[in-house]
């Protein structure tokens, strides 16, 4: 009997395990806008990877027609042995200098640089943008069923080929200036997705995309959020510090699931960090949250607890009466449990009627924490589904 049904069982147990992979939010299958992404080049760099993820990057050889043709054109001031893109250098030419816009060299060297297993690297300065920078990954991208002596389960070129971007460690820091009242695409700046199947949502997927030593001042754009990158593995935020007359968020679903935020400073903005996509274990360390005007961390989706660790924060000085610095919002409809976990930080609530944390359900978990503020904890579940929190 054991025999018969061993495939049957096998089957199952596959399809099982293949599904579990791909489970994502309602969120992340919504479907992309009418023109796809990146189209140009998500099958082309599965052919580029197809022996070129062993090899060296030259302008001269069997895989040299991937490259860009203008990337090509001005190696001798981008050499790609370098293992990075100057933005302000042909055929880019960012200027840096706070006044031109130079949404489209980032965009291209965004572009390019993924193309090549590239960094982004900005020197010192301050680049005005005023549009969406898309750093969008494909399906191919992820998995090259056809490249030679590679089976279907290797998936480490979409491990190794991230987009990621970088300012200088040294000196003036290098900042993203968003001009005021911009129109950008989706009210998300510095924007990573990653494409599944039939061109739909599947971040669980999104792998080593970086930003490090990169300011933003995003001026005034109430709709806008910085940082967008709801990704797993290999996927960091680090050495950031964000500011603004007049934002959405600072960080809107970092990553999780084997990725991280650390080093992260954000003051202002009406929440400091918006946490909404189906990513395990978001990790944020290290995490200064100031002036906030509803919230310094919302909560409204995620697969297990999300992790303060190493955290300051303090609201504006006359905050709001309804103002909570950390809200847990799941509204009762969302899987996951979205709980909360908080290690070695400070609360710091002025005011007589705001509160260090409101949850509406989800367990919080604190090691080592200090407030000051006349409200800790407030409990507002009311549902069977729901229960009381935890604490």
């Amino acid at each position: 009997m054991y025999t018969k049904n061993k495939s049957l069982t096998v089957t199952l147990t596959v399809l099982f395990s293949f599904y579990s992979f791909i489970l994502v939010s309602q969120e992340e299958v919504e479907s992309f806008d009418k023109e796809p992404p990146r189209k140009n080049l998500q099958f082309t760099q599965a052919k580029f990877e197809k022996n070129a993820h062993q090899l060296p990057l030259h302008t001269e050889g069997e895989y040299s027609h991937y490259i860009p043709k203008r990337l090509k054109e001005h190696a001798d001031v981008q050499p790609l042995k370098d293992g990075f893109i100057n933005v302000t250098k042909p055929p880019y030419n960012a200027k840096g200098d706070g006044i031109t816009d130079d949404t489209e060299a980032i965009q291209k060297a965004l572009d390019d640089s993924y193309l090549c297993r590239m960094i982004v690297y900005l020197p010192s300065g301050t680049y005005l943008v005023s549009d969406q920078l898309r750093c969008f990954r494909g399906w191919n991208d992820m998995w090259n069923y056809t490249a030679p002596g590679r089976n279907t389960s290797d998936y480490d070129f979409g491990r190794l080929s991230g987009y990621q971007i970088m300012g200088s460690s040294s000196g003036k820091r290098s900042v993203i200036k968003l001009k005021d009242h911009s129109r950008v695409k989706e009210n998300l700046l510095l924007t990573f997705k990653q494409y599944g199947m039939s061109l739909k949502l599947m971040h669980c997927c999104l792998y080593s995309a970086l930003v490090r030593n990169i300011d933003f001042d995003m001026g005034n754009n109430p709709d806008v959020s910085a940082i967008y990158l709801p990704g797993a593995q290999f996927c960091t935020i680090e050495d950031v510090n964000i500011w603004g007359e007049n934002f959405y968020a600072g960080i809107k679903s970092p990553p999780g699931c084997g990725g991280c935020t650390t080093n992260l400073k954000i003051t202002g903005g009406t929440y400091g960090i918006v946490q909404t996509a189906f990513r395990p274990d978001p990790l944020v360390t290290g995490v200064t949250l100031i002036g906030q005007k509803k919230c310094a961390v919302l909560l409204k989706h995620c697969r297990g607890p999300f992790v303060l660790n190493g955290f300051k924060i303090v609201s504006e000085d006359k905050p709001a009466d309804d103002y909570k610095a950390i809200w847990i919002n799941t509204d009762n409809t969302k899987y996951g449990n979205t709980s909360l976990a908080l290690e070695d930080g400070s609360i710091e609530v002025k005011g007589e009627k705001g509160s260090a944390i409101e949850t509406d359900g989800p367990d919080v978990v604190m090691k080592n924490v200090y407030f000051k503020s006349s409200k800790i904890l407030s409990d507002t579940s009311q549902t069977y589904l729901n229960p009381h929190c935890r604490f």
